[in-house]
């Protein structure tokens, strides 16, 4: 059976009761407080901080899209540009909800419609055959608008990282308010001689001094509480409050830091999270492990750089490919280097395959030298140290899919993966190979 704390110490302290009650109510409004202002930091700070996170990998996006559009003016840029419109508006609407500076939020409405309208234009340029203006207006229009965004998303999360680390002062406060309240309840129940309120008093100063210790770790970054408050009332409430916050910080700040800086696609951590989540949910997928062949060589003979556009450029393609054949809920991450993954339903996987190796071929070409491209191989120096002749790159996709078998972790995904790709890279041109050995169920 759960008791309130006013339970605890009514059942103790019938006599005082009203002293108690009053005590007791004030220990109580101040723990309302901290409860709502861990809910609002939840519900509004941390999610405002996110989704200015989100607007400003989208906008960066936006302005990759502007830029390779009037060289490359085809549907995949534009229906990649929506996508990630999509995104930026999302995120605008997310942080309209949360406490943020109004006149720059209204500032940053406009300037986005602004940006909208000049590409637009930008649109209607390319479209009439005016690449050149359209370059140019890319360049001193476009660019510009896109830099005066950014810098007012830079001030909106600055803005907002500081709301969110004053609403932590100021649940230290309400903390220590709460200790202060406590502590005179507990001398009363001394004062009277009665064990049942000065074991209460000790439960709460206990459990309060946890809190505020949580505070102070959350404050400086450390985001792995464990309280173990186990009081069957509001306390505890407060410390699975305190606890669920503090995880979704921390997953905030991984998914931040794992993210590619050369991509913006989720990484490694990202990766794993999907697919444990799609197994503990008995969701049926499939993995698609994307490695291109001879990338090395292509990345030692014309520079990193250059080396940078092609992963660039696979990764706007896997994002069209996903708005044209894939799933609403279908998931893109970049591994490293050369290395991408798709995670969709298991009867799209093949139709993703195909359309990624289409577009991959189709693209590649246009990365090498009119004489390599007509040559058809450039010359390198092979991890042996023999100069040999190397192929123009091609894609190898091994699938992975528990449509046939059970997989019971990420790392046994990684493992099947491993042995399709060797097989997949054995084979000649860009080629995908989709696992289909069973195991009983």
């Amino acid at each position: 059976m759960r008791l309130s704390i006013s339970l605890k110490i009514l059942s103790g302290y019938l006599i005082l009761a009203v002293f108690l009650v009053a005590a007791s109510w004030h220990a109580l409004s101040y723990l309302h407080r901290v409860s709502e202002t861990s809910q609002t930091i939840l519900n509004q700070s941390v999610q405002a901080t996110t989704a200015i996170g989100g607007m400003q990998t989208a906008m960066s996006s936006l302005e990759q899209c502007a830029d390779i559009y009037p060289e490359s003016p085809s549907p995949g840029i534009l229906n990649l540009f929506q996508f990630y419109r999509r995104q930026f508006e999302q995120g605008l609407l997310r942080v309209s909800l949360a406490p943020v500076d109004g006149r720059r939020l209204e500032d940053l409405r406009a300037s986005y419609a602004r940006y909208l309208e000049q590409f637009e234009l930008q649109i209607e340029l390319v479209g009439t055959g005016r690449v050149l203006e359209a370059k140019n207006r890319a360049a001193t229009v476009l660019g510009p608008q896109a830099g005066h965004i950014q810098g007012l998303l830079d001030t909106l999360h600055l803005a907002a990282q500081r709301t969110l680390d004053a609403e932590l002062i100021s649940l230290r406060g309400f903390s220590s308010g709460v200790s202060t309240a406590v502590f005179f309840t507990s001398l009363f129940g001394v004062l009277c001689g009665l064990a049942a309120v000065i074991l209460t008093a000790l439960q709460l100063n206990g459990g309060i001094r946890k809190l505020k210790e949580a505070t102070f770790m959350v404050g400086k970054g450390n985001f792995d509480l464990n309280l173990g408050l186990r009081t069957g009332d509001a306390l505890e409430d407060l410390a699975r409050c305190f606890e669920v916050m503090a995880q979704k910080l921390k997953m905030s700040e991984q998914l931040c830091l794992d993210a590619s800086p050369l991509t913006y696609l989720p990484g490694n951590i990202a990766i794993e999270r999907a697919l444990t989540d799609r197994i503990k949910r008995d969701v049926r997928f499939a993995l698609c492990y994307i490695d291109l062949d001879d990338f090395k060589a292509f990345n030692d003979h014309y520079g990193y750089a250059r080396g940078s556009e092609v992963i660039k450029a696979v990764a706007d393609l896997l994002a069209v490919v996903r708005g044209e054949v894939g799933g609403e809920n279908d998931f893109i991450g970049h591994i490293g280097g050369d290395d991408f993954v798709v995670i969709t339903d298991d009867e799209r996987a093949e139709d993703i395959c195909a359309h990624i190796i289409q577009r991959f071929d189709a693209l590649i070409p246009d990365f090498y030298s009119e004489e390599d491209r007509a040559r058809g191989y450039i010359i390198g120096v092979d991890r042996y140290g023999q100069t040999r002749q190397f192929p123009l790159m091609t894609i190898s996709i091994a699938v992975v899919s528990d449509a046939r078998r059970d997989i019971h972790s990420p790392a046994e995904i990684a493992r099947v993966a491993a042995e399709i790709k060797d097989y997949v890279k054995t084979r000649p041109g860009s080629n995908y190979h989709i696992d289909r050995r069973q195991r009983p169920r």
